[in-house]
């Protein structure tokens, strides 16, 4: 706020480039916005995406695309979320889950058991010397796709090198050392605000491959 410099809002944009069958577009995605409780009435969010949208086509990006929970205008694309508690006690705790009728929570807690080995052979950390193979192992899924993002090596570095505390990634290593498959996943943590004893819950975001 310009008289009392106060926060009013946060936006953030990522360039990339889609392919949209044989044509490749430069754009830009937001993927995350928010907005201070004060000013979420006064309509803010379409005027931080109008100043997006002036501060791209002054660097020539003249098509951009964000991500919604609800419906805001008319969408081109879906994507689903699939979520598992892995500590639906925890969850239930702080009210992010609830009992299905007819469950109990020892029920959903062995519904949402993950094993404690994995049962894949040849998983071990990625590495940056992975990124060639890996990048090449996706970009040959995506071509599956009518669209979808084209992303450089140096692009997939920054997104799947692993950060302790904050990105993970394994690969899936054959017996001729040869990459088949990937996952990673980063950590998004939350603050509980309204409990005595649990102040914080992670959720571990994912990407296949």
């Amino acid at each position: 706020m310009k008289s009392n410099k106060e926060l009013v809002g946060f936006i953030t944009v990522v360039p990339i480039t889609l392919s949209l069958g044989d044509t490749k577009v430069d754009t830009a995605g937001s993927g995350f916005c928010c907005v201070h409780t004060k000013y979420r009435s006064r309509r803010m969010t379409p005027i931080f995406i109008k100043e997006v949208h002036r501060r791209l086509q002054l660097r020539g990006i003249w098509c951009s695309y964000f991500a919604s929970n609800r419906v805001i205008s008319d969408p081109f694309t879906e994507a689903w979320y699939y979520h598992r508690c892995l500590n639906f006690r925890k969850l239930l705790a702080i009210g992010i889950e609830s009992v299905p009728a007819g469950s109990s929570v020892e029920e959903q807690e062995e519904i949402n058991k993950v094993p404690e080995v994995a049962n894949v052979q040849g998983v071990r950390e990625m590495t940056r010397e992975d990124i060639p193979q890996v990048s090449a192992l996706l970009s040959d899924y995506l071509k599956k796709f009518q669209l979808h993002p084209v992303f450089t090596e140096e692009r997939l570095e920054h997104m799947l090198v692993p950060r302790k505390g904050m990105l993970y990634s394994y690969v899936v290593v054959s017996d001729e050392n040869r990459i088949t498959d990937f996952v990673s996943f980063y950590v998004l943590p939350h603050t509980v605000l309204n409990h005595p004893t649990i102040k914080e819950y992670n959720v571990r975001v994912g990407f296949e491959g």
